[in-house]
């Protein structure tokens, strides 16, 4: 993992084989970010899972894949949750059928690289209960 921060712009890419969420929070905290916008993410995903949330039931129907997929779009934002940064990410996916599909990022191990631009937010706090909270 490598990371530059200037302003409010941190900048990072993610190695083969590293936990997404992982890496991504040890930057968080070494930075001391607690609200933030992810901009943009781009790269490889697998052992990846993701899910739709069905309303009816009041869960997230979820779906693990192993094989990689070209990560086409990452976005989302971080928030505090119990006091520590929460990353909540939704990715849209292509395999090799170039099929996009998308949703809900759970967990993710980055493949071949991944890069992504996180903005931090200054003067509100984003805070995550059920559902985000500003202040």
């Amino acid at each position: 993992m490598q990371f530059k921060a200037s302003g409010k712009i941190i900048f990072l890419r993610f190695e083969h084989g590293e936990d997404l969420f992982l890496e991504l929070e040890r930057v968080l905290n070494s930075e001391q970010v607690s609200s933030a916008v992810v901009l943009s993410g781009i790269g490889m995903l697998s052992d990846f899972e993701i899910g739709y949330m069905n309303m009816e039931k009041g869960e997230y129907e979820k779906t693990f894949y192993e094989e990689p997929h070209e990560l086409l779009s990452l976005c989302g934002n971080v928030s505090l949750k119990d006091g520590k940064p929460f990353a909540h990410l939704h990715a849209t996916v292509a395999g090799k059928d170039h099929i996009g599909k998308g949703g809900h990022l759970f967990r993710a191990t980055v493949c071949n690289t991944l890069e992504m631009v996180i903005e931090r937010l200054e003067g509100m706090k984003l805070i995550r209960n059920k559902y985000l909270n500003v202040d």
